[in-house]
């Protein structure tokens, strides 16, 4: 669009220039220098240079004007506002450059309507001059400089509208859409002004919360900073979404492909990936793998479906759902135990070293793996006590996780983007785009190979081989889950948005009820989200830092939930 209406400009201003030169020897002594909408002069002056090459001078000085705004926007982005006083210079780089060219293409197409109007009036004034009416041109004018104008805006801002959407979510909040661009042009004046188009849901001078300002920054800044490729923020009340956005990108790196583990090489994660030609944009569609979040988006809500419903009683021993769950410190473990970390069990395992199918991993968690701690002496963060609580379900349910999961919470929400993604996908799965995670696992392998790392393997770490050596999009990161357990585990394996997230957070934070459709008692939510000794609540973390009542969880992936009930915030 910028190039056509640029050539065109050229095009007009060649034409009166090439105008103003023809008529020059055929204009009379006199002038005029106003006439009326009958098209005949009112007001005369003395021909002169001055006097007829006004138009063309200004056309051209217009044209300088349009083309240093153009350069000096390009340069210093932030003299173009977003709706909530943030600037250009806020959004992705991938996302300013559409923005500046629907821009600079609008600055041109504004400059053609001008020099058309300034072509028409150059011919009406000539033609006033040689004694011919020029009523019809005037009235054209007039319909140019009344009607045309706001046309354009309006046809610009629908076609910059899809752009907006594509360019990264360039609104900065999703109930605010594109509440305005500030733009340094307006039709049909010759001065340059700032106007401000309202969009959906709000408008220019809504007020932004400074911690929302905050937290927007925090975000943007770490991206542009390159501590992470790209983040999604939401931050909701209730059913208003305060803010809403994408940034960065979804995967920018990627392992070459055709790699293999060699037996007996030192570190299979030695080849450094490689950046891509064609970076993925992170969108608010893309969907998460979780990682420990699984814990509370999947296995813990489980577990409250089935407390709810009389199926499980949380002091009750694990044995008693797992009978092969036994031994002299592990029969006193209850399920309040797994869920607050207090087991005893260890923090990790490679439990993919000791077991080469689901079955095989199940009977090595629960029948072979002895407790690091005593039961109920503190609170030792545990993948393998959430592998349990995923045992429990499945045995109490008799179906797996995922199914169980699926038909009894996500679906009856209308979550169609949250679920477990199991090996091969044989049946639903949520669908993509999905953000990279990491190239293979390079951090577990550290975890067994490296006795400096914090994590304590006793047996051989090079009795197993299996490393992934590609980048990990859409397949759960966690090598328990993926190798022992196919994607499907009670301490890893969920994937979502985080608009369905915001869908969770809100069911727990409205009472256990959402849209109307009650999924679990308010009795069971209070239960669940009450602090206990252990210095956390029921599967959820209460950290310190958070207001009074909040409940969040962290992911090994980076993904991050908190709910504030106190504001009913959902994070």
């Amino acid at each position: 669009m910028k190039r056509f209406f640029d050539g065109l400009n050229i095009v007009l201003i060649l034409a009166m220039l090439g105008f103003a030169l023809w008529a020059w020897p055929r204009l009379p002594g006199r002038v005029p220098i106003h006439f009326g909408m009958d098209g005949l002069p009112d007001g005369w002056t003395e021909k002169g240079i001055s006097s007829w090459f006004t138009l063309p001078g200004v056309a051209v000085l217009l044209t300088l004007l349009m083309g240093t705004f153009r350069v000096l926007m390009r340069r210093f982005p932030r003299l173009v506002n977003l709706p909530d006083r943030s600037r250009l210079t806020d959004l992705p780089e991938e996302a300013r450059e559409p923005v500046l060219e629907m821009l600079s293409g609008f600055l041109a197409l504004v400059q053609t309507e001008l020099l058309v109007i300034f072509g028409l009036i150059q011919i009406a004034s000539f033609r006033s001059a040689m004694g011919e009416p020029s009523q019809g041109l005037m009235i054209t004018v007039l319909i140019l400089a009344v009607l045309a104008s706001p046309i354009l805006l309006v046809v610009f801002f629908l076609r910059l509208q899809p752009a907006l959407d594509r360019g990264k979510e360039l609104a900065r909040r999703k109930e605010a859409g594109v509440a305005g661009v500030c733009l340094l042009a307006t039709l049909p004046l010759l001065s340059l002004l700032s106007a401000c188009v309202p969009g959906e849901g709000g408008g220019p001078g809504r007020e932004v919360d400074p911690g929302l300002r905050a937290a927007d920054s925090l975000v943007a800044a770490a991206v542009s900073g390159g501590v992470v490729p790209g983040a999604v923020l939401r931050v909701a009340r209730g059913d208003s979404v305060l803010l809403e956005r994408a940034y960065g990108f979804s995967q920018v790196m990627a392992l070459p492909p055709g790699l293999k583990r060699v037996g007996g090489e030192a570190n299979p994660y030695a080849e450094l990936p490689r950046p891509l030609a064609h970076p993925q944009p992170m969108t608010l569609e893309t969907a998460f793998d979780l990682a420990s979040v699984t814990k509370v988006m999947a296995t813990t809500m489980a577990v409250m479906l089935l407390v709810d419903r009389g199926e499980l009683e949380l002091e009750a021993p694990v044995r008693a759902y797992l009978p092969e769950f036994r031994g002299e410190a592990k029969d006193s473990v209850t399920l309040r135990n797994l869920l607050t970390h207090s087991a005893g069990l260890a923090q990790w395992q490679p439990v993919y070293y000791a077991a080469e199918t689901e079955e095989d991993s199940r009977r090595y968690v629960v029948r072979t793996l002895p407790l690091s701690w005593g039961v109920g002496e503190g609170r030792h963060y545990s993948d393998l006590g959430f592998m349990v609580l995923g045992y429990v379900v499945e045995r109490v349910t008799g179906e797996p996780l995922d199914v169980f999961l699926a038909r009894e919470l996500y679906e009856p929400l209308g979550l169609t983007r949250t679920g477990f993604r199991r090996v091969g996908c044989p049946d639903r799965c949520p669908t993509g785009p999905f953000a990279a995670t990491s190239h293979g696992n390079p951090y577990e392998w550290r975890m067994v190979h490296d006795t400096t790392f914090g994590y304590r393997y006793l047996g051989d770490p090079d009795a197993w081989s299996g490393w992934r050596r590609y980048t990990l999009v859409g397949e759960v990161n966690d090598g328990n889950a993926f190798h022992a357990h196919e994607g499907v585990a009670g301490h890893a394996g969920l994937f979502s948005t985080a608009a369905e997230l915001g869908r969770l957070l809100d069911l727990l934070l409205s009472g256990g009820t959402l849209d109307g459709h009650r999924v679990f008692r308010q009795e069971t939510v209070s239960l669940f989200l009450r602090p206990t000794e252990f210095g956390q609540a029921l599967g959820w973390q209460t950290p310190s830092w958070a207001p009074d009542g909040s409940f969040t969880h962290t992911g090994f992936t980076g993904t991050f939930v908190m709910g504030a009930p106190s504001g009913n915030l959902g994070v």
